[in-house]
């Protein structure tokens, strides 16, 4: 994180290593589920955590994990980078709009997505139902309708997609939109 520690999620907690000791955040911490699935951030201060359950919000200055989503609706999917963080559930992409607490605002509704990634340049990938597809400001600009059933989405320093499926292998997207399988 911003102040070189790391952060790995296990079935027994959220681990903190700072380089000399280990920390564990779970029901004492107030995560009411210990099996933590997935962590990003922004890199600017801020956490996601996501267990079977519930999605926390936390800051990384006051370490105090709030809760910000529960699932009524399956989470799908959390990401962060520079830009922001997002929670996906199976239906919907949310931003989190940080301030004194956190509050989602859903961006984009899609039937069943599956995975989410962020770019560099303020682009979400948003692999759903209706295939992958890249927005900017809540509009689709790109979509590969033969790609189902993604489980991840990378995107390399060449701005080249790497989409893994369930299935059918993996696809390469290039920044020209050209599509190759694997």
């Amino acid at each position: 994180d911003e102040y070189g520690r790391m952060w790995i999620a296990t079935r027994n907690g959220l681990n903190c290593y700072d380089g000399h000791s280990f920390r564990v955040f779970g029901i004492q911490n107030g995560i009411n589920d210990t099996y933590i699935r997935s962590i990003a951030g922004d890199k600017k201060g801020y956490l996601l955590i996501q267990t079977r359950t519930q999605v926390f919000w936390m800051s990384l200055h006051s370490e105090v994990p709030s809760p910000i989503f529960s699932s009524h609706t399956s989470v799908a999917a959390i990401a962060g980078n520079e830009n922001g963080l997002w929670i996906a559930s199976s239906d919907t992409l949310y931003s989190v709009e940080k301030g004194d607490t956190a509050t989602l605002r859903p961006i984009i509704a899609s039937a069943g997505i599956t995975a989410i990634l962020p770019t560099s340049k303020h682009y979400v990938w948003v692999a759903s139902n209706e295939g992958v597809r890249l927005y900017k400001d809540s509009s689709p600009t790109t979509l590969f309708k033969d790609i189902q059933h993604v489980t991840w989405l990378y995107e390399d320093n060449q701005q080249t997609l790497w989409v893994c499926t369930r299935n059918n292998g993996l696809f390469q997207c290039s920044y020209q939109h050209i599509l190759a399988h694997y």
